[in-house]
């Protein structure tokens, strides 16, 4: 059994009077990756901007590393989206 890493429970978030996000629950356990999947409009962006805490969250919980946060903020990274066929690539000087 994996231990969590990231929990999110009945999150709720939105944009200005317009609620978006309604009881999200998630939890990633160490060593996890995981993708969010689904149809334009139905909150995945809103989601992790939520968790990083770039979206005010209203309601929920988050836990990340057994710590309770309102975000789980500078921990947490997002990956651009590829867009057109375009692939993003890191390069690393050779040791």
């Amino acid at each position: 059994m994996t231990s969590v890493l990231l929990s999110v429970s009945q999150l709720a978030a939105g944009y200005g009077e317009q609620q978006v996000l309604f009881g999200v629950d998630l939890d990633v356990g160490y060593g996890e990756a995981v993708s969010l999947m689904g149809r334009n409009g139905m909150g995945k962006t809103t989601t992790v901007r939520a968790v990083m805490g770039l979206l005010p969250v209203s309601a929920g919980h988050i836990v990340f590393a057994g710590t309770a946060h309102r975000s789980a903020g500078a921990s947490t990274a997002c990956c651009p989206p590829l867009r057109g066929g375009r692939r993003w690539r890191a390069n690393f000087p050779r040791p």
